[in-house]
């Protein structure tokens, strides 16, 4: 089996390391009468995203068998557990990193699903912004798993505001209003969440807490 490179191995070799990788079902490759990969056909479960498997893919064989594959010829099938409810796959809030310069701030947010992780970043010229570019990174690490379920619908989305407020007998309150993009129309949405270890984590908790009720129609 040849690629471009010339490099070459069997269909065994391949379909054997794809199946090496988490997730993955079954493997089935098919060449052209050159010996070079016309399709690659994968099976998963539905614990990771198509496209975060593909992307192992095309790592793996390059890095293993010295194979450059186009994305274009892998596909994936993904079987889904029977009854699995929508919000059992709801992302899940995992850390706030900062990393601070003379310039600017940046602020990378990392979001779970499933043993995916999922990351958006944001940069914030002023310490009073600090709050805004969380929601932004947070936002964006939305959008990168949107992207990665390959049913996405959503164009984009913009963070409007940030409000902290003081509730009585409750506590410090952080509010995210949120625009949001889609092939319907602009819908405004709104979070909240209460200030508990940290103002940031607690502002990347009320941007999930807009979002994440809209998921369904975010993956279309």
């Amino acid at each position: 089996m040849n690629t471009e490179q010339e490099h070459s191995t069997t269909v065994a070799e391949i379909e054997g390391t794809i199946r090496r990788l988490r997730s993955v079902v079954s493997a089935r490759v098919r060449g052209n009468e050159k010996g070079e990969i016309e399709e690659i056909h994968v099976v998963t479960d539905d614990s990771r995203h198509p496209k975060q498997v593909s992307r192992d893919i095309e790592s793996l064989l390059l890095s293993e068998l010295g194979l450059r594959v186009d994305h274009r010829k892998i596909s994936i099938a993904q079987l889904r557990e029977p009854g699995l409810l929508a919000g059992e796959s709801r992302l899940k809030f995992l850390r706030v990193d900062l990393s601070m310069n003379r310039a600017d701030t940046e602020i990378k947010v990392s979001l779970g699903a499933g043993e995916d992780i999922f990351s958006g970043t944001s940069r914030s010229e002023r310490s009073e912004a600090q709050l805004e570019a969380v929601a932004q990174a947070t936002a964006a690490a939305v959008n990168e798993y949107v992207q990665c379920s390959g049913e996405g619908a959503v164009r984009g989305s913009e963070v409007r505001a940030v409000l902290r407020t003081v509730a009585p007998r409750v506590g410090e309150i952080v509010t995210v209003a949120i625009r949001l993009a889609g092939p319907q129309g602009d819908e405004n949405l709104v979070g909240s969440a209460l200030i508990k270890d940290s103002a940031w984590q607690a502002v990347a908790y009320a941007t999930l807490n807009a979002l994440n009720r809209k998921m369904a129609r975010l993956l279309g």
